[in-house]
């Protein structure tokens, strides 16, 4: 059996950032780049600092993004920090159009994803109005 908690290592994010948070919780979580401990783990975490599309690429380019779509189809918890929690929109309009992990059908735009949800939650039909 896997970690209880694991923080995907992509070369992009806040890892020592997150880490320190579950430990200051009270929570084991473990930093990993192995795909194997990824599979195994209960849940994931999912961070990122900086660009969409840029930290998008670098999941890709290290195979991360089917395995965290297949985490998620699997029914795995998977916690987003930061652009972390924008990736798993269908895309993001931040610099164009990027492809995002399209784990919810939902678009992040230019507002923050709390800002969207909130407005979206209130009947407006994007985060912009």
């Amino acid at each position: 059996m896997g970690p209880g908690v694991a923080i995907i290592d992509y070369g992009v994010g806040n890892l020592r950032s997150v880490e320190k948070a579950f430990a200051a919780a009270g929570c084991d979580a473990l930093v990993s780049c192995d795909e194997k401990i990824l599979r195994q783990a209960e849940r994931l975490v999912l961070p990122g600092v900086g660009a969409f599309g840029a930290c998008m690429k670098a999941l890709t380019e290290r195979g991360f993004d089917g395995l965290v779509r297949e985490r998620v189809a699997e029914g795995t918890t998977l916690l987003g920090v930061c652009v972390g929690m924008q990736m798993l929109f269908e895309e993001s309009e931040e610099f164009g159009s990027t492809p995002g992990l399209r784990a919810f059908c939902l678009a992040a735009s230019g507002v923050s994803p709390a800002t969207w949800l909130c407005r979206r939650l209130a009947g407006t039909k994007s985060g912009r109005e």
